[in-house]
């Protein structure tokens, strides 16, 4: 089901997909069983199969593979702007962002431009993401003084406080 107030431009939108009011998804494939929610913009990606994408999200130039949750109001960017002496350059550079399986991204993130995800890792609410994330892993807050952990480790300190 597609909202009528939505638009969809150059893309294909799989089976069973759910895509909610005044969104826009240009050039770009989603998967089967998806739920895209309200004011989403989707430009140049690939979304896998049963993935979710919150309210208010913008992905661009990303891949995001299966049964993957992206929170709210996040930013998953793709085009970067090359710093010169005469301050940045206005024409766009890309990088492709990766989301592996079963991520989950908190409300609020950013994630910069080829920057990887890996598989199961968990990003928590308000993060900023300017490295890779290893599989299985958790990154929480913003650089310099970000945390990152194995989920195994963080589920081990937490049975302890």
């Amino acid at each position: 089901m597609i909202d009528s107030s939505s638009r969809v431009v150059n893309s294909t939108i799989g089976k069973d997909t759910e895509v909610r009011e005044y969104t826009t998804i240009h050039d770009s494939n989603i998967g089967d069983g998806c739920k895209i929610y309200e004011r989403v913009s989707i430009k140049k990606s690939t979304i896998g199969i049963r993935t979710t994408i919150n309210s208010g999200t913008y992905v661009e130039f990303t891949d995001i593979d299966d049964d993957v949750l992206v929170g709210p109001n996040c930013s998953l960017v793709g085009v970067f702007h090359e710093l010169v002496l005469e301050g940045a350059r206005r024409e766009n550079s890309w990088q492709k962002t990766k989301i592996g399986k079963k991520a989950w991204i908190g409300a609020n993130c950013v994630i910069l431009p080829g920057v990887k995800i890996g598989e199961g890792a968990v990003i928590g609410a308000g993060t900023t993401v300017t490295k890779n994330i290893p599989p299985f892993h958790i990154c929480i807050g913003i650089p310099p003084n970000q945390t990152k952990m194995s989920l195994k480790e963080w589920l081990r300190r937490k049975r302890h406080l």
